[in-house]
């Protein structure tokens, strides 16, 4: 069979699976691993490839930018992409097209991006200039802005189109506040109301110190979530609050990725035992996952502390001692991060390293 047409689908998006089940005869479906740049990976597909008719790309999106694994393509990034971006074009035909399926991806200066998308690759390029994806969800599959002819039609067939109950946006943080409209805490709330999906936490276009008033919502169920910032945003757990937990039940391979975000004095700290029972065990003072995926790039961890409970005092569970007195029981697990699924790894700082404790209490962990 004749390969005319390679669509590139982001495994962030909601149920790929099925999208990339679903392609018309003659057209090719790559899944873009979302720990790693998605620029790259498409530019190695396409090597050797060409007289395409078609480069087709289905990610989540936002003005002037689509999101490729764990790269954002925007109008600050093309320069540094051109090299790739015009080996995309010579993969083409002389008539070729590509078409970006994202939210918003053209809306306002996003008309801008496409141009510039386009005058670099040599190709006609069409995007969306507002919501992608589910109609009852406000959504449709019509790429509004265009550049040059558009010959190429999308790839995946119309039924999975139709039946598609997603949209491919990204949910946008606008200020520092702890608890408002716009914080990081009603993202993670929007993106954590639906049991199933993934979605993209848009930080960059903050920057400053987000003090938490408590722990940020758990993550938990089916969710996935990727939190992209530029380095210039740190969340303070003010030596109180454990920052992030994400616990999930690990049967889809739910995925946390956060690139380019600042974690600082975060705090887990277990509960303290009774009549020498044990004290809890206090693990991740930034982070911790209970099960899942974690996929850290660009991350900084600073001041982090996880400490063990105290072997007298109130309910707790987990000591490890003998008689009334007992020893101290372990401290707390990875000052840093406490992760008990995979976890992937781009220049964070090592964890800290768990505590012993003395007669009486749990030592502190390893901070960071």
């Amino acid at each position: 069979m004749t390969i005319n047409n390679i669509v590139f689908i982001d495994s962030t998006v909601n149920d790929y699976q099925t999208l990339a089940s679903q392609a018309k005869t003659g057209t090719e479906v790559i899944v873009l691993d979302n720990s790693k740049d998605g620029v790259s990976q498409i530019t190695q597909a396409l090597a050797g490839r060409s007289n395409l008719d078609s480069i087709q790309i289905f990610s989540h999106g936002a003005e002037g930018a689509v999101y490729l694994g764990s790269a954002v393509l925007d109008s600050q990034s093309l320069e540094g992409y051109q090299v790739q971006l015009q080996q995309w074009g010579e993969a083409l035909g002389d008539n070729g097209d590509i078409l970006v399926y994202g939210c918003n991806v053209a809306t306002g200066e996003g008309q801008a991006f496409v141009e510039q998308l386009s005058e670099i690759t040599g190709a006609d390029v069409a995007a969306s200039n507002d919501l992608t994806g589910n109609a009852a969800l406000g959504g449709d599959w019509e790429l509004e802005i265009e550049t040059g002819l558009i010959e190429a039609n999308i790839g995946i067939n119309e039924n999975a189109i139709a039946n598609y109950d997603g949209l491919l946006d990204i949910i946008k943080v606008t200020n520092t506040n702890d608890n408002d409209t716009g914080s990081l805490r009603w993202a993670i709330e929007q993106a954590t109301s639906q049991k199933f999906g993934f979605d993209v936490i848009d930080l960059r276009d903050v920057s400053g110190t987000i003090s938490l008033n408590s722990s940020l919502p758990t993550i938990a169920g089916g969710n996935n979530l990727f939190w992209v910032g530029d380095g210039d945003i740190t969340i303070n757990g003010r030596g109180q609050y454990q920052i992030i937990t994400y616990s999930v039940n690990n049967s889809f391979g739910e995925v946390l990725g956060i690139q380019g975000v600042n974690f600082t004095q975060g705090l887990a700290r277990g509960g303290d035992g009774n009549g020498g029972g044990g004290g809890g065990l206090g693990a991740g003072g930034a982070i911790f996952v209970d099960a899942g995926r974690l996929v850290l790039d660009n991350v900084s961890f600073n001041a982090n502390e996880a400490i063990g409970g105290s072997s007298y005092g109130r309910a707790g569970s987990g000591f490890r001692g003998d008689g009334d007195d007992g020893s101290g029981g372990d401290g707390g697990d990875g000052g840093k991060l406490n992760v008990t699924g995979d976890q992937s790894l781009s220049n964070p700082n090592s964890p800290g390293s768990g505590g012993s404790g003395d007669s009486g209490n749990g030592g502190n962990g390893g901070s960071g």
